[in-house]
Parts: structure tokens; C-alpha cells; sequence
């Protein structure tokens, strides 16, 4: 993917802080937020007031156990 980040800082000056990422081919390949950038660079889970869970990774982990458990 040929995503630079000066487009999306440029984009975020804009107040514009979500992007499309789009491979070589002109198909979406998904998003990026300031917030996943921030995110990464400290390695750190950023929780504000309207997240409901922490970190969705753990959440999304322990709700396919559970679906796994449950279709056994």
C-alpha cells in the first residue's frame, strides 16, 4: 500500500481525521484514524469518554471463544 502519512496529516489539518486506504489497484482496503496513528506511535490504547470497552481487540478475542464454545 502507498499510503503517505503527510497526505493524511494534510487531510488532518482539515479537521479531516479518517481516510480511506486504497491498495494499487483503486479498491478500498480500510480506514485509518489519527487516533490508530497516535495509537501506534505510543503504543498505547487511547480511551475517551464514549469508548464502552478498553481495548475492542480483547473484547472481539473473548466474543469469538465464547461463539466457538457455543457452536460446540
Amino acid at each position: 500500500m502507498n499510503l503517505r502519512l503527510q497526505s493524511f496529516l494534510i487531510n488532518s489539518q482539515k479537521r479531516e481525521h479518517i481516510s480511506l486506504v486504497i491498495d494499487e489497484f483503486g479498491a478500498v482496503r480500510g480506514i485509518v484514524t489519527l487516533e490508530d496513528i497516535i495509537e501506534t506511535l505510543l503504543g498505547l490504547e487511547i480511551v475517551d469518554e464514549t469508548d464502552t470497552v478498553v481495548d475492542l481487540q480483547v473484547l472481539a478475542k473473548k466474543r469469538r471463544k465464547q461463539y466457538l464454545k457455543d457452536v460446540d
